[in-house]
């Protein structure tokens, strides 16, 4: 069995134009204690292009997680799922403001496994990652406690 000095981070990507709320990601994460490499990009365009490891993203890992907001330019966050290669083994997190029954719905549909709205923006990232981490990922690796 691997030590936590030996385990592989996660490999998330968080889709939104708001670099706030990459932020908010990032802290929860180190709030958690997941150790995870967080990789951004502003809007489902760039996302594909490093889902597809394309430039500039050839050196992009596969990715274990993504979140994607539905309110973005260009590729909005329906888009993106729409367009995710079939088979793409990323977990699909939709962390958006809308609270719209029709979006979560549309947004399940095309393939996302979690729905989630950005209300209370810290306590509400904390509280869904663990619940993604606890049902969804139980094997997620944890920081070593001294690093934390």
């Amino acid at each position: 069995m691997a030590t936590n000095a030996e385990q592989v981070p996660l490999q998330l990507l968080v889709v939104d134009d708001n670099p706030t709320e990459v932020l908010v990601m990032s802290d929860a994460f180190a709030e958690l204690g997941y150790l995870v490499e967080l990789n951004s990009v502003k809007d489902g365009r760039e996302a594909l292009d490093y889902l597809n490891q394309a430039p500039p993203f050839q050196d992009a890992l596969p990715v274990d997680l993504i979140f994607i907001d539905l309110n973005m330019p260009r590729v909005d966050g329906f888009q993106l799922l729409e367009q995710i290669p079939t088979g793409y083994p990323a977990k699909k997190v939709v962390w958006t403001n809308s609270t719209d029954r029709a979006d979560t719905e549309r947004a399940l549909a095309l393939g996302a496994d979690y729905y989630a709205t950005k209300l209370g923006r810290f306590a509400a990232m904390v509280s869904v990652l663990t619940e993604i981490f606890t049902t969804r990922m139980r094997n997620a690796p944890k920081k070593p406690l001294g690093s934390l």
